[in-house]
C-alpha cells in the first residue's frame, strides 16, 4: 500500500485474500494520508510495524474472518475514535493490546474498543509480552514467549469462547495472579502457570480442557457451567 504526496485516501478498505503477505503498508498512516475510517473486511492486512494515527472521530475495523498482523505498530485512535475487532487482531507489542499510551491500541484519546463475539486476540511476540487484562475478550490465543498476564495484582481476565496456549508460549499468572474466568476452552500446548488466583470455567456450553500439554492448576478452579467441563488432557 502506497502514498501519493499529491493526495490522500478517504477510506481505506482492505479485500487482500492472498494468504501469505496479503496487503502490506509500504509507509506510514496518518490522519492526513488517511482521512476517513481503515477496514479490513477480508483476508490479510500487515502494518509492517509502521505507524497508524487515525484521525478523529474515525473507525478501524477487522471484520469477521479477516486479519491484522499489527507487528509492533501502537495504533493512535484519533479522538472519539472508535476500534472494532470481529476476526482476528495479532500484536507483537510487549505493552499489551490496551490499556497505555504504548500498546498495541494506544488509551491516549480513549477510543471505544468493541471485541465481537468471535473475536481473536492474538499476542505473538517472541519477548515476554504483557497480556491486557480486559473482561470482555472472546477469543485470547498466546503465541511465542512467555505473556505476563495483567498489569499489576488483583486483577481480572474475562474470556467468552478459548484461551489457547501454542506451542513454546507461556501463560505466566505467577507474576501479577489474575483470576481468570473461561466461558469456552483451555487448550494449552504450552506452559501453563496459574498463580494464586482463582479459575473459573463459567460457560453455558459444554467446555472441554484439551491440547498436547499437561495442565497443573496450583490453585482453586471453579466450574460454574451445568452443561459440564470434560478432559482430553491430564491436568493436575
Amino acid at each position: 500500500i502506497r502514498f501519493f504526496s499529491a493526495g490522500a485516501y478517504a477510506n481505506l478498505t482492505l479485500n487482500n485474500t492472498e494468504a501469505t503477505t496479503g496487503a502490506t503498508l509500504g509507509a506510514a498512516v496518518t490522519a492526513t494520508n488517511v482521512t476517513q475510517n481503515v477496514s479490513v473486511n477480508s483476508g490479510l492486512f500487515r502494518t509492517n510495524n509502521l505507524a497508524m494515527a487515525m484521525a478523529a472521530s474515525k473507525t478501524l475495523l477487522v471484520a469477521l474472518g479477516a486479519t491484522m498482523n499489527a507487528g509492533t505498530t501502537s495504533i493512535a485512535p484519533g479522538t472519539t475514535a472508535f476500534v472494532t475487532i470481529n476476526g482476528t487482531f495479532q500484536t507483537a507489542v510487549t505493552a499489551g493490546f490496551s490499556g497505555s499510551g504504548t500498546a498495541a491500541i494506544r488509551n491516549t484519546n480513549t477510543p471505544t474498543i468493541t471485541l465481537g463475539a468471535s473475536s481473536i486476540i492474538e499476542y505473538n511476540a517472541a519477548a515476554a509480552q504483557t497480556v491486557t487484562n480486559r473482561t470482555d475478550y472472546a477469543n485470547v490465543t498466546l503465541t511465542g514467549g512467555s505473556k505476563t498476564i495483567g498489569t499489576g495484582g488483583a486483577q481480572t481476565v474475562t474470556l467468552s469462547k478459548t484461551l489457547t496456549i501454542n506451542t513454546g508460549a507461556t501463560y505466566d499468572g505467577s507474576t501479577n495472579s489474575p483470576i481468570l474466568n473461561i466461558g469456552g476452552d483451555f487448550s494449552n500446548s504450552g506452559t501453563f502457570t496459574q498463580g494464586t488466583a482463582l479459575v473459573t470455567f463459567n460457560g453455558t456450553a459444554a467446555q472441554t480442557i484439551l491440547g498436547s500439554s499437561a495442565t497443573t492448576f496450583t490453585n482453586n478452579v471453579t466450574l460454574s457451567n451445568a452443561a459440564g467441563l470434560s478432559i482430553t488432557t491430564s491436568p493436575t
